[in-house]
């Protein structure tokens, strides 16, 4: 990759930010730019960077949505979120707060490189429960029928693969998708 995608990292701990750091170093696909220990008040300072992606970390001790409402009126970065383990309400309502995505924080560095890729490139693909939220709260109404059919399939227990077969698009097109739902 040419151009690498610039990131930030947003953390709880020192622990969890080294390692990440650690992850990131030697990746071919992204350069990190900086990376924070929150505090309430560095707002300012993480918006001065110019990144791409900011990879937050959903338990920060603080109202986590009203933090990415914060943060995506300082900085146009993708937020992606760092999950130890799948909270899919949590996870719904950052997403409908404004996060892009989200990788679970201990993946190897190519799940990680992957996640932040696909969220750079504007795809997304979300697992069963939080497809589910989605399609139960919102996509029900979608008037855009793909849409409403690759939620469908996927919230019914489809596998990706199966749903490609089902609708006749590429996995790259169902996750194009999945984002331009959960970002409208």
């Amino acid at each position: 990759m040419e151009n690498k995608i610039k990131l930030v990292i947003i953390e709880r701990s020192k622990d969890a930010t080294t390692l990440l750091q650690r992850r990131m170093k030697d990746s071919s696909v992204i350069e990190l730019t900086a990376s924070f220990i929150y505090h309430p008040s560095f707002l300012e300072e993480v918006a001065s960077f110019k990144t791409d992606i900011i990879l937050l970390n959903i338990n920060l001790p603080c109202d986590i949505t009203a933090f990415i409402k914060d943060l995506k009126k300082k900085t146009p970065a993708k937020i992606i979120l760092s999950c130890e383990f799948i909270q899919p309400d949590l996870i719904f309502n950052c997403l409908i707060a404004g996060a892009s995505g989200y990788v679970e924080k201990y993946a190897t560095q190519t799940t990680l490189e992957n996640g932040i890729k696909d969220c750079f490139e504007n795809l997304s693909f979300l697992p069963l429960n939080i497809i589910t939220l989605f399609y139960e709260q919102y996509v029900k109404h979608e008037t855009n029928e793909i849409r409403k059919k690759i939620f469908s399939l996927l919230s019914g227990g489809f596998h990706l693969k199966e749903v490609v077969y089902e609708t006749g698009l590429t996995e790259r097109e169902i996750k194009q998708h999945i984002f331009l739902s959960v970002h409208r």
